[in-house]
């Protein structure tokens, strides 16, 4: 049978073709079709299928409509009704149950439902024509008797160009309503719709993600296409280069299975320009930034580490590993690790490297390296030199230029040294004589380690310095391609061969081969041996004063630093800053100048690190002092750099007015320059300035700073500019804030929303979302929760997705105090659920700062539940919480975590379940009592407490005694004001144990320690008053306790129930005159004055005062009489409870 392929399409193939062509997937294809056979009678689970561009989604789709239709129980039940690729026509549900009619219409051939569908497109109300088209197609499904399985591709697509979210709802709701619907959709990844607990189509659906083919699945496709596989482990370059995606491994076998390299070369710019619209389709689904940085990979082929990709993408290291991770999350790059800190990166499908390079590249050579990257991918080096070899022996000399560089291409990437002297080894001579072959493939013949001398004394110089710049440029390839090692090689041997030579062009070059070399060992991380080369230059070249030797000399001085720095040599590396500063300070090229002024800015920096503060700030001086005239851009910048370091060292030095100074030497200078590398420091030195007058309680001066900033830099979009832009924004609303200005506040943070909103940069990110997050606490403060919420809602819907931990946190701290805002509006039931949605997505991350609002979140929700009276679930979700996080050591997890266990163990003592509550309380103080944490102590002791309450509830007061002895013992000597409450608390509580026991004289000293220990312990004082007055003898002891009382008026002040009280119990046992002899002339008597008129008209005195203390005194007067009969009903054996002894 003839095979039929098709370009994107499989629905074009008849059945018997898919069939026949389907030959990988198997598993998915049985994995869905047995959800689709196990879906009931009454719901149905629907399916998404996600896979990027090319992975065999329609192809899986269709195969499953097949098998429907081809299975015999399947096709009794079940009606496949597949809508286009692409579904343009539809934007809103009626249209969609439009667009499923037409093609019922199509697929049936039924002319009735093709005149129902015409007769319903001239429907004007659109939730008539809903109602009308759903009814049409159930209408089908029942006089079938089958269910109706829609087939939709491109599900994210579709769903982005609906009028609304409301349309989305209603197709929600019909699908999930509706039994004789299941719907089984495609997409190209993840998008919001299924992603955001607040769209239509989350948790509909089961995700069912296609992965990459392995090596057998990609030689069956190649197997397909070409009606062989290919021999052993050959088909691994062929799946690495098209990241095991389908429709890359067909066109790859149809294109290059038995083609010559000559055809090869011919026919690849067709092959490219054939499918571009493809390869353009996967670049320009990407967002801009993210594209660079894929492009970038692309660009250097090989893999490569994120500073490598950061350069040549032109973007922040840090920024650049941000958009790595996130396009390796998404299967675009895939990332190899390289030993415990290194990442090596490369783009999952190698083939777009060649289409880059095609298409950016168009020069017969870039065209010639893009066709040998491919002939080894298909064939290996090996085969690849035969096959170039096997044609020029059949074609003229002129015809084979492209062969000669396509040979020297593929011996200078072959990384094994043996294999590459293998293939020259076996290479014929006559082909290795040929005058075009490149002189790296020509040198490597005999080992590849000898330059031959082609003659040099019979050469003249201008012939050899062409040959040298040949072998520098081979040599620069070699380094290009991170083939560092063999870059080494070429340039020591350049290096040995012309280092004694004296002409000048060739000492020139001999230098600029040193330089290189130093250059190349730094990226082996060869420091010793990077500084040596660097060394063996200057030595050799450091009294030559022509510019062009002398600015690979400084240069070579300058980059010796970095590897000293590496090496923590400081002191060294200072004196070669110092070293080069001697040697050329007095130079003025441009070229040299620049490298002086970067020498003292990092030799300021270098001072910095030795804390060497002012010498520091003296070697900004001296390169400001330099070059602060010179106009060139590249020694403004360093210049500028020096002023800003300058300021930032006189802040750390708690020099303000100095720091600000240097500020605004810096802003004055240089505001009118617009280079990207200046204008940047110029912004931070705003931006620093406002922060070191809001320091300074400047704040009206550091709001027109940062103005200062917006206003000049606002349109700049550069990504470093565009930070310090929304710092400003940011930085700015938080000073509004601190001056009771809410609303500027909140319209700066909308401006910074407005302007940077749809940018994706991470530091710009972090700003907006800052700002969100900002405006959302400062409309709470206003009292507008319903604001605040959506303020959270705003920030949770743009960020959910990002998965950087700087982001993650703000989002999560939105949803948390989105929740705590929801309780405050009695609104239960949300509040949960925003908890629940919090700990889903984001339990599975460890980061800490992410894990500790997990941690809250379940916490919280467990309060929450409590508040219903939900005590089970409560229970449980703090078990949930502890399970967690338990293990983890980190004080701010820790906390929540000790939370949970003691109020666990409360509510487990209100469930009356007093065994298991002390047991938890046991926990939590097996778990944390060796934290150091005043927090987590506290937590600690409260649980200790709480412990011995319940032991003397179950009536245990002896383990009751040592729980509190042990409190004391753990934190006694612990100065720190919240622990030191809680062991007067125990000692306390363990003072009532006694009493209560008789155990007075102990019970005494417990209460005496408990006042010299904390004076303002109330309760104490109280205890100690009523023991003495038990105890026959001991009334002097009393009246000591309460004088020691009355003599803290502030302590007083703050206790007057208290202080009532105690009185009442003097009096009432028969002590009134000495109560009131203690009270009058007391420093606190001024805040009694109705105690001590009680006290008078209760010893038979006379009084005259206001009718209303009179009034209060009286009150005071019967509660000493009731606390009298009181008593005397106690010494008659009668029961009086204990609050009622303090009742007042």
């Amino acid at each position: 049978m003839t095979r039929c392929f098709v370009k994107y399409n499989p629905a074009f193939l008849e059945v018997a073709q898919l069939v026949e062509n389907f030959v990988v997937r198997q598993i998915d294809l049985e994995m869905i079709v047995r959800i689709i056979s196990d879906n009931g009678i009454n719901a149905n689970q629907h399916v998404l299928v996600i896979g990027p561009r090319g992975s065999g989604k329609t192809t899986l789709v269709h195969r499953i409509a097949t098998e429907i239709t081809q299975h015999e129980e399947l096709s009794i039940c079940w009606y496949p009704l597949i809508f286009s690729e692409e579904s343009y026509q539809v934007s809103s549900a009626s249209e969609f149950w439009l667009e499923a009619l037409f093609h019922l219409g199509e697929q049936t051939g039924d002319q009735k439902w093709k005149r129902t569908y015409d007769d319903l497109r001239k429907e004007k109300d659109d939730k008539k024509l809903c109602e009308r088209a759903l009814w049409q197609i159930l209408d089908f499904a029942d006089s079938e008797g089958k269910k109706i399985l829609l087939i939709v591709e491109n599900l994210n697509m579709l769903f982005r160009d609906l009028n609304s979210k409301d349309e989305a709802w209603n197709i929600r709701h019909t699908l999930i309503n509706e039994p004789r619907l299941m719907l089984l959709a495609t997409a190209t990844s993840r998008f919001e719709g299924i992603d955001h607990l607040s769209n239509a189509m989350f948790e509909m659906f089961k995700i069912h993600e296609l992965k990459p083919l392995d090596d057998n699945e990609s030689n069956a496709i190649w197997e397909l296409i070409t009606g062989e596989k290919l021999p052993g482990e050959q088909i691994r370059p062929v799946r690495i280069l098209t990241g095991g995606n389908p429709r890359l491994l067909s066109i790859l076998a149809k294109f290059g299975a038995k083609r010559s390299f000559r055809q090869l070369l011919d026919d690849l710019i067709d092959l490219i320009d054939e499918h571009t619209d493809y390869f353009k389709s996967h670049l320009d689904a990407m967002a801009p930034i993210e594209r660079k940085v894929y492009l970038a990979i692309a660009e250097l082929w090989d893999i490569s580490l994120a500073r490598e990709i950061a350069l040549v993408a032109r973007i922040d290291v840090n920024k650049t590993s941000s958009l790595l991770n996130r396009l390796v999350s998404r299967g675009a790059v895939v990332v190899e690790e390289q030993g415990k800190r290194s990442k090596l990166y490369r783009v999952a499908e190698g083939i777009y490297n060649i289409y880059y390079l095609m298409r950016r590249r168009g020069k017969p050579a870039d065209r010639v390296k893009a066709a040998v990257k491919f002939m080894v991918s298909l064939y290996g080096p090996s085969s690849a030199v035969n096959l170039l070899v096997d044609e020029t022996s059949k074609m003229g000399t002129e015809q084979c230029r492209e062969h000669f560089i396509a040979y020297d291409q593929i011996v200078k990437n072959v990384d094994d040294q043996e294999l590459r002297e293998r293939i020259v080894m076996s290479t014929p001579k006559s082909f290795l004589d040929s005058p075009f072959l490149g002189e790296i493939a020509g040198n490597y013949l005999a080992g590849g380690r000898q330059y031959e001398s082609k003659n040099l004394n019979s050469i003249d110089v201008e012939i050899e310095l062409k040959a040298i710049s040949k072998i520098l440029d081979n040599g620069y390839d070699l380094f290009k391609d991170q083939n560092y090692s063999q870059a080494i090689i070429v340039l020591d041997d350049l290096i040995s061969v012309y280092k004694a030579r004296t002409e000048f062009g060739i000492v020139v070059e001999v230098a600029r081969a040193m330089f290189n070399k130093g250059i190349t060992l730094g990226k082996l991380n060869r420091p010793e041996e990077e500084v040596q080369a660097y060394d063996d230059l200057i030595a050799m070249y450091r009294e030559c004063p022509e510019f062009d030797i002398a600015v690979y000399v400084a240069s070579a001085l300058f980059n010796k630093g970095l590897p000293l720095s590496q090496l923590n040599r400081p002191e060294e590396e200072v004196q070669v800053y110092d070293d080069l500063v001697a040697m050329y300070r007095e130079r003025s090229e441009v070229e040299i100048a620049v490298y002086i002024a970067r020498a003292l800015f990092s030799k300021g920096m270098a001072l910095g690190e030795l804390n060497r503060i002012e010498e520091e700030v003296v070697a900004y001086d001296n390169l400001i002092a330099m070059y602060r005239d010179r106009p060139e851009a590249e020694i403004v910048e360093p210049v500028a750099m020096a002023l800003l370091s300058k300021g930032i060292t006189l802040g750390k030095l708690n020099r303000p007015e100095e720091e600000m100074q240097v500020y605004d030497d810096l802003i004055t200078m240089y505001r009118e320059r617009t280079e990207s590398e200046i204008a940047v420091h110029v912004a931070s030195a705003l931006f620093n300035r406002g922060l070191t007058l809001g320091k300074l309680n400047r704040t009206e001066e550091e709001v027109v700073a940062y103005d200062d900033l917006i206003s000049m830099y606002r349109d700049r979009p550069e990504e470093e500019i565009v930070e310090a832009v929304a710092m400003a924004l940011s930085s700015k609303g938080i000073t509004l804030g601190k001056l009771n200005r809410p609303e500027e506040e909140m319209q700066v943070y909308d401006d910074l929303v407005a302007l940077y909103g749809e940018r994706t940069e991470l530091d710009i990110v972090v700003e907006v979302a800052r700002a969100l997050f900002n405006k959302g606490i400062t409309l709470g403060k206003l009292n507008r929760p319903e604001e605040e919420v959506v303020a959270y809602d705003d920030l949770i819907s743009m960020y959910r997705d990002r998965p950087e931990a700087e982001i993650a946190v703000r989002v999560v701290r939105a949803i948390l105090n989105k929740g705590f805002k929801l309780g405050e509006l009695n609104r239960p039931e949300e509040e949960l659920q925003v908890y629940d949605d919090l700990v889903a997505m984001y339990r599975e991350r460890s980061e800490v700062e992410i894990a500790v609002y997990i941690a809250r979140a379940l916490f919280s929700k467990g309060m929450a539940l409590g508040e219903l009276n939900r005590t089970e679930e409560k229970v449980q979700v703090y078990d949930d919480l502890i399970s967690m996080y338990r293990d983890r050591p980190e004080a701010e997890i820790v906390e929540p975590v000790a939370m949970a266990l003691l109020s666990k163990g409360i509510t487990l003592g209100k469930l009356n379940r007093t065994e298991e509550e002390v047991q938890v309380y046991d926990d939590l103080i097996a778990i944390y009592r060796d934290r150091s944490e005043v927090k987590v102590a506290v937590l600690v002791a409260r649980a200790l407490i709480s412990k011995g309450i319940t032991l003397g509830q179950l009536n245990r007061p002896e383990e009751e005694v040592q729980v509190y002895d042990d409190l004391v013992a753990l934190y006694g000597e612990r100065t720190e004001f919240d622990l030191a409450v809680e062991v007067s608390r125990a000692m306390f509580n363990k003072g009532i144990v006694l009493d209560n026991f008789e155990r007075y004289q102990e019970a005494e000293s417990v209460f005496t320690r408990v006042i010299e220990q904390k004076s303002d312990f109330v309760e104490a004082y109280f205890e100690l008053l009523q023991l003495f007055l038990k105890i026959p003898g001991r009334e002097n002891d009393a009246f000591t306790v309460v004088r020691k009382y009355v003599f803290q008026p502030n302590l007083v002040q703050k206790s007057i129930e208290d202080a009532i009280a105690m009185f009442v119990e003097l009096a009432a046992s028969g002590y009134a005159k000495e109560a009131l002899d203690i009270l009058v002339d007391s420093p606190s008597e001024q805040h009694l004055e109705p105690l001590v008129v009680a006290l008078r008209l209760h010893t038979g005195q006379e009084v005259k005062s206001s009718v209303e203390i009179l009034e209060v005194a009286k009150d005071v007067v019967k509660r000493i009489e009731e606390r009298h009969k009181a008593m005397q009903s106690i010494d008659r054996g009668e029961v009086v409870s204990a609050a009622e002894v303090r009742e007042g």
